[in-house]
């Protein structure tokens, strides 16, 4: 996983992968049926979402076992009206979608792969560099930057953000320039018919001075384990 979380370059939230999910919220009580799907998913595999009184806020699913040709955990889950699905699909080989069903077997209430007003998504790009952010569904654009991790200015004692980013995504993508450091995680309300992509355009390997500051830090630690002699 850790290789992977630093090469993904795409994020789509019609196909799930890697790190990120999307939230779905049940306000009315009654039976569902959630199906996952996929290229590697056949056949779909099914949950089952009974929203009552006294269920839980959350039900988390992990449509990447169905990618895998099997399901953990495969059974009922009970949420309260207004609870939230929470869809993810970290380990997934290819993109997971589903669709969500009420009484009618053949016509989905929701399809992830158009996210509508009260879901949200949620994505942490880590590699560094400059990237598009965008509706494909409305053409509305953003742009982020995650900034490169300069081990100068950690080694100086300044840390990484941390907190998670917001942003809305209307007739517009707001706030539409972000600076976030690796490891911040950005989170989307969504307000409109939306299929998001964040995508990396222009990766960002650091300063070029770098490899002389390391090349220096790694002379001095050899001076101190050594002495000049050795070095």
């Amino acid at each position: 996983m850790f290789p992977t979380m630093l090469t993904q370059t795409q994020f789509d939230s019609g196909a799930l992968a890697g790190l990120a999910s999307i939230a779905h919220p049940m306000r009315d009580v009654g039976y569902w049926r959630l199906a996952a799907a996929g290229r590697r998913v056949a056949p779909r595999r099914q949950f089952d979402v009974i929203v009552r009184e006294g269920g839980q806020a959350r039900y988390a699913i992990e449509l990447a076992d169905a990618d895998r040709g099997r399901l953990a955990g495969l059974g009922e889950g009970f949420l309260a009206p207004g609870g939230m699905i929470n869809l993810a699909a970290r380990g997934a080989r290819t993109g997971c979608h589903a669709f969500l069903y009420g009484d009618r077997p053949d016509e989905p209430l929701w399809d992830s792969r158009e996210l509508r007003q009260g879901d949200g998504y949620a994505c942490m790009p880590m590699r560094p560099g400059s990237w598009r952010i965008e509706n494909l569904l409305d053409g509305a654009v953003g742009r982020l930057r995650v900034a490169y991790p300069d081990p100068r200015t950690i080694a100086a004692g300044q840390r990484l953000a941390t907190a998670p980013v917001r942003v809305t995504v209307g007739m517009a993508i707001l706030p539409d320039d972000l600076r976030i450091d690796p490891g911040q995680l950005l989170v989307f309300a969504i307000d409109v018919r939306c299929r998001l992509a964040v995508t990396l355009e222009q990766p960002d390997d650091g300063p070029p001075e770098l490899a002389a500051w390391r090349e220096e830090r790694s002379r001095m630690a050899l001076e101190r384990v050594f002495g000049n002699d050795r070095c």
